[in-house]
């Protein structure tokens, strides 16, 4: 099959889950023999407009100018994929020798990835997974012109149900917080449409086919679940080091998250001027990158944490399998709308303990586990008590 896979954010370029799902969906379809082509936003200049990774082909669109402008990665989306979904309409079809491959030669346009789009081997697409609601709906705002005949007709769309922006905006610190009041009515619209349009929604866990039938109940005939995981091979560790064991050694705690309010981030550092108390050799790694940095920063100072907490930043895809093996415990402090949770997958197939809170889909994944890993609340407290209950078991 020729697959089309239109996503907002693509790993490694950006951190966090859905990325993650989206690169690692492509690179397994391509592994499985299927022609893949991605397209995504361009966060960074210094990132290819069009390359080849791992048997996918990936376009990337905008400029780090365009995104940094007021409620810019929404607006270029809207703006981008569907000047290069017509692209690929509007492009002439030459005759093929073979009747699945026709070269496209282009009418135009200046966008330099969408021209060289056209003018390359490519086949008619079988199906395009969407990622994320401003860039699907990008998509069907060219979906009429798209579906011309050169391109075989309508293409049958599944839109992978991550979380709801709307609600989720709600939630997280922005750039412009006097903004967020339209932003969640523009996402909320933008949801709708891109939920009543699209053939099937995936969803990864109960959790979240909750929140769709709550945004979407007409829908419930559209929603499939599947199974979502990380690849073991990657995290899993033939001998996983116990630092308890070893005189001298601090105990580590590791979270890998975005580093936005949602994360619950401010009350796993205040829950570790808790922990510390009690616990003076505990160590706190937080890996990400996010608006809420300086946030952290300046509740370490706060805490007088300086010695306890560190925020390394962003992590490489090679680095990241190293620090879940060099942790004793990771924590999920989520707040709010944990549609799955990438990262305690991560740290389970690292074979590291994670302690979360009863949040989305968090108690789904730990529940059968052991139950007693899931916090009684979302609160500072709770989250010391849940550290120091794990720390207080027998070795």
């Amino acid at each position: 099959m020729n697959i089309l896979i239109i996503t907002q954010r693509w790993y490694p370029d950006t951190f966090g889950g859905s990325e993650l799902v989206a690169a690692e969906q492509a690179r397994r379809l391509a592994g499985r023999g299927h022609q893949v082509t991605v397209v995504t936003e361009r966060v960074r200049d210094a990132l290819p407009q069009e390359i080849v990774e791992n048997g996918v082909r990936v376009l990337r669109y905008g400029s780090e100018r365009e995104f940094s402008r007021l409620g810019g990665a929404s607006r270029t989306d809207l703006k981008k994929v569907p000047k290069i979904m017509r692209e690929f309409a509007n492009a002439r079809v030459d005759e093929c020798t073979n009747l699945r491959v026709c070269e496209f030669t282009s009418k135009g346009g200046d966008n330099p990835s969408t021209r060289k789009l056209a003018n390359s081997q490519t086949q008619k697409f079988d199906v395009a997974i969407l990622h994320h609601p401003f860039s699907a709906y990008g998509f069907f705002k060219a979906h009429p012109n798209f579906a011309l005949q050169n391109l075989g007709g309508r293409i049958p769309t599944l839109y992978v149900f991550h979380a709801s922006t709307a609600r989720e905006a709600a939630w997280e610190k922005t750039r412009w917080p006097w903004l967020t009041p339209f932003f969640v009515w523009w996402a909320r619209h933008v949801e709708q449409v891109v939920l009543r349009r699209v053939d099937r929604l995936a969803v990864f866990s109960e959790f979240s086919r909750r929140v769709l039938l709550k945004l979407a109940p007409q829908a419930n005939s559209k929603i499939i679940k599947l199974p979502v995981g990380v690849n073991a091979d990657t995290f899993s560790s033939p001998i996983r080091a116990n630092w308890r064991t070893r005189p001298g050694r601090s105990a580590r705690l590791l979270t890998v998250r975005r580093l936005t309010k949602r994360m619950g981030l401010l009350e796993l550092v205040a829950a570790m001027s808790i922990v510390a108390q009690k616990i003076s050799s505990m160590h706190l790694t937080i890996v990400g990158e996010g608006l809420l940095r300086q946030d952290l920063q300046n509740a370490v100072v706060r805490w007088k944490l300086e010695k306890q907490v560190t925020l390394a930043g962003r992590v490489s895809a090679e680095d990241l399998p190293r620090y879940y093996q060099a942790a004793d415990l990771f924590v999920l402090p989520s707040q709010a709308y944990e549609g799955l949770g990438m990262a305690t997958l991560e740290a389970l197939a690292s074979g590291l303990p994670v302690v979360g809170t009863p949040v989305g889909a968090t108690p789904e994944i730990l529940r059968d586990l052991d139950p007693t890993l899931i916090t009684a609340g979302i609160s500072a407290e709770n989250l010391a008590q849940g550290i120091l209950d794990y720390f207080a078991r027998p070795e």
